[in-house]
């Protein structure tokens, strides 16, 4: 400050906040059609905070993935810390009316009856007096008639395989029985023919030896 004189002052100044290592990461979650699919926040509600969920269209290239707290991504519901107070929005569409469930403990978010409109990124914002903290959660859900196609034809597969294995079993046993049949029949035929050798051969000594 200068005047007549000069004179100064400090100030130090605090910046506070939370570390927040998972703000880059994204959960990975697969659902089948028609199931239920639940999101854990893995954290305690406290009476500051403020949890709110948002859902966003996850395309190739679409910035949700480089910004935690995606602010235009669609709010779907609300959880106070202090009151308990979840608030819900059905989203574009309603896509999300009367399936969707908030814990008034943890603000896990549970879906009741996925549908493949729901694939996307889902983004939670906690909001306190330390800050922000952003999570996201990837969820991809499975088509229940692709998937069910899928399981038929697995099961057919599985079928054949086990009919051609016990088809080469039972020719592997029929080929066994053959073999030692054929073997049985060499050795009777082997065996005639030595005893007509052992019978000859007995006569032809008869012939031979002198008359006493």
């Amino acid at each position: 400050m200068f005047s007549t004189s000069k004179s100064w002052k400090k100030f130090n100044v605090t910046v506070t906040g939370v570390f927040d290592p998972d703000a880059d990461q994204i959960k990975k979650v697969s659902a089948m059609e028609g199931k239920s699919v639940t999101l854990n926040t893995g954290v305690k509600l406290q009476k500051e905070d403020l949890m709110l969920w948002r859902f966003a269209r996850a395309t190739k290239g679409d910035p949700v993935h480089n910004n935690p707290c995606q602010n235009d991504a669609t709010a779907i519901a609300k959880i106070y810390g202090e009151s308990r107070e979840i608030s819900l929005d059905p989203g574009d569409g309603e896509m999300f009316n009367n399936i969707v469930k908030v814990d008034k403990l943890s603000g896990s978010l549970t879906i009741t009856d996925v549908r493949p409109e729901h694939s996307g990124m889902y983004i939670l914002q906690i909001t306190n007096n330390t800050g922000i903290k952003c999570r996201r959660f990837s969820i991809t859900v499975s088509d229940a008639a692709k998937s069910h196609s899928h399981v038929v034809w697995m099961s057919i597969a599985i079928v054949f395989m086990v009919i051609v294995a016990v088809g080469c079993l039972a020719v592997g046993v029929q080929y066994k029985k053959d073999l030692f049949r054929s073997v049985c029949k060499c050795c009777q035929a082997k065996g005639a023919e030595c005893a007509l050798q052992d019978h000859a051969l007995q006569q032809q000594q008869s012939l031979v030896q002198p008359a006493p």
